[in-house]
């Protein structure tokens, strides 16, 4: 069933459900001690076969595909773009590089592509830092102010009369 599984998606070119088929159908096979029967072994031969070609081929496109995304990064840098707009190509980078990892079924390795990848993410994001430390020490500050504000508001008694304080309170606010 896992060896029809594969070869229907192999067929439909479905690479994704054909990783799982096959991953089902290797581990069914090393559970089996005894030599498998000709017609089935053949069968076996034969989607193994058709599978490699479809996993040599899907690795070349997706490799073509990373090697897209890495010229896109490593061009980041000079682009001139706020620093919001490139961490937002390097996330959408990240995961378009997940989803080719994902249907490649986990089988792609830590190569020079992965390296120059992520030394490109690293190198997109660097000059921007400077910018990103400065908003986050803003918003911090900006946060402490507010903390501040519903202190005093949370001072101010429920009961209080103390009309000129409320309304400076509630313009502050």
């Amino acid at each position: 069933a896992a060896l029809r599984e594969c070869a229907a998606a192999l067929e439909s070119g479905h690479s994704a459900p054909a990783h799982e088929a096959q991953a089902r159908s290797e581990a069914l096979r090393r559970r089996i001690d005894v030599p498998l029967p000709k017609a089935l072994s053949a069968r076996f031969a034969d989607v193994e076969a058709r599978y490699g070609e479809l996993s040599r081929w899907q690795r070349w496109a997706d490799n073509q595909r990373r090697q897209q995304l890495c010229e896109e990064i490593e061009a980041l840098p000079g682009s001139g773009l706020h620093p919001d707009a490139v961490a937002n190509k390097v996330r959408e980078a990240q995961l378009a590089w997940s989803r080719l990892d994902a249907l490649e079924g986990g089988s792609a390795r830590a190569g020079d592509l992965n390296r120059r990848f992520h030394a490109g993410c690293r190198a997109a994001l660097a000059p921007a830092q400077g910018y990103f430390k400065k908003r986050h020490e803003l918003r911090q500050s900006q946060a402490a102010g507010i903390r501040d504000l519903l202190d005093r508001h949370a001072a101010l008694a429920a009961d209080s009369e103390d009309w000129p304080a409320i309304a400076n309170l509630r313009r502050e606010t």
